[in-house]
């Protein structure tokens, strides 16, 4: 099979869905965007991060790399920083995540939003319920941002990640 076709055509398909959420985003002079689109990018943003590690894993897969001994690295600041990501010079991180997140097959514990059925007739009160968030609030989006812009930079170089996932 020729692995370079497939990879640069599956590359280029999944640049279009990113840009695409990237244009989607829309943020506000804040970083603000509503939740329903926080979400709606959130849903499509999982699958996209892991189709890109399957390209970098069979991009990946004949590498040769020579280990050697961890060693620690010393900053533009001079402190020693072992195991960290390198940062940009705006200060987000430049490391995409190699591996998907482990998944929890533990049974999710369900709890009530109903009122408990006891009255406290002469004792307190019980604590209000706390409110059910809009779909139209506004809240923070720079981890989606962030996330997207991290997938786009492992897109455009794939070669680096692969030399990263087979060290």
């Amino acid at each position: 099979m020729e692995w370079a076709a497939i990879i640069e055509s599956n590359r280029a398909a999944l640049l279009r869905v990113v840009v695409a959420l990237l244009d989607l985003a829309g943020l506000t002079e804040d970083g603000k965007m509503r939740r329903q689109l926080r979400n709606y990018l959130t849903r499509i943003l999982r699958p996209a991060e892991s189709a890109a590690r399957r390209l970098i894993v069979i991009a990946a897969r004949d590498l040769v790399v020579d280990v050697r001994p961890l060693r620690s690295v010393i900053g533009a600041s001079g402190a020693r920083q072992r195991g960290r990501s390198p940062k940009l010079t705006d200060g987000t991180k430049t490391a995409f995540p190699l591996l998907d997140p482990l998944k929890n097959f533990a049974p999710r514990r369900r709890y009530s939003r109903s009122v408990p059925r006891i009255l406290f007739l002469d004792g307190p009160t019980p604590p209000p319920l706390p409110p059910i968030p809009s779909d139209n609030e506004m809240v923070d989006a720079t981890g989606v941002c962030r996330r997207l812009a991290s997938v786009r930079r492992a897109l455009d170089d794939i070669d680096a990640q692969a030399r990263r996932l087979a060290r």
